[in-house]
């Protein structure tokens, strides 16, 4: 290998690049940084704004209805502490595995009953109604409810009327719904 002259670049290094092009590149890249800072600090977006108000004001709702669930759940069990009861009462760890009603369904035989065909139209309507847990799932047993018929065609007073069942009027007429709509559908 030869020895470089005076001035001379080895010839192993790549040449230097001319000191104008290294300075188009870091102002290209300066430019392109610079542009890319400016489009990201825009104004806020007014829809982002209001989400965050809204989100902002239900977390605070939610945190209310926390502190107002743990203040309800803080009275019911000092009233249960402090009032003796007089009739014997299951622990809470046992209540909480019984099945108990939490709702009703109406069966779908539920509607107008034809008492008389020589008339035209329903003269009454059947309801089958059957108490459900809090899966949903049928149950049964008897308690006390009550139904209210309306008619919707009727604005001014659509209430056709209400009935009343107690407990033992519950249990008097129960009868298996599920019998009765298989009997139905075998007709």
């Amino acid at each position: 290998m030869s020895t470089p002259r005076y001035g001379e670049a080895p010839k192993c290094f790549p040449p230097r690049p001319v000191i104008g092009e290294r300075a188009g590149v870091r102002g290209l890249f300066a430019c392109v940084t610079i542009s890319i800072l400016l489009v990201g600090c825009g104004s806020p977006n007014p829809a982002n704004i209001a989400l965050r108000k809204e989100i902002q004001q239900r977390d605070q709702q939610i945190g209310q209805l926390e502190r107002q669930h743990d203040a309800d759940a803080a009275t019911i069990v000092g009233l249960r502490q402090s009032r003796g009861t007089t009739a014997p009462s299951l622990p809470e760890d046992r209540l909480v595995r019984l099945f108990t009603a939490h709702g009703l369904k109406l069966g779908r035989l539920t509607g107008g009953y034809d008492e008389d065909p020589s008339r035209s139209g329903d003269e009454s309507i059947r309801v089958y109604a059957v108490p459900t847990d809090d899966a949903g799932e049928e149950l049964k047993a008897a308690g006390a409810f009550e139904i209210e018929a309306f008619d919707l065609a009727q604005p001014d007073h659509p209430l056709i009327g209400k009935w009343s069942f107690d407990v033992e009027q519950a249990k008097q007429s129960w009868q298996d719904i599920k019998k009765i709509e298989k009997i139905v559908e075998k007709k």
